[in-house]
């Protein structure tokens, strides 16, 4: 999935995941275990990560939870 996304388009997918739930970029970070910094830089299009595929899914797990949760 790495090769199909620009850090750009992976970025507007994180920000829209986040905000869907209402979280702020803190807390979503905290929830994926990510550093803050390193999470603004990806949601802001800045970095891309190796391992993309892997964050996409656990970006996923959390916002289905949340969800469930009434978030």
């Amino acid at each position: 999935m790495n090769e199909e996304l620009t850090a750009e388009e992976f970025g507007e997918f994180l920000r829209y995941m986040r905000t869907s739930i209402n979280m702020n970029q803190g807390r979503f970070a905290d929830e994926l275990g990510v550093r803050r910094s390193n999470y603004n830089k990806l949601e802001n299009g800045k970095h891309m990560p190796k391992k993309c595929d892997r964050l996409i899914n656990s970006v996923r797990v959390l916002v289905k939870q949340k969800i469930r949760e009434g978030a």
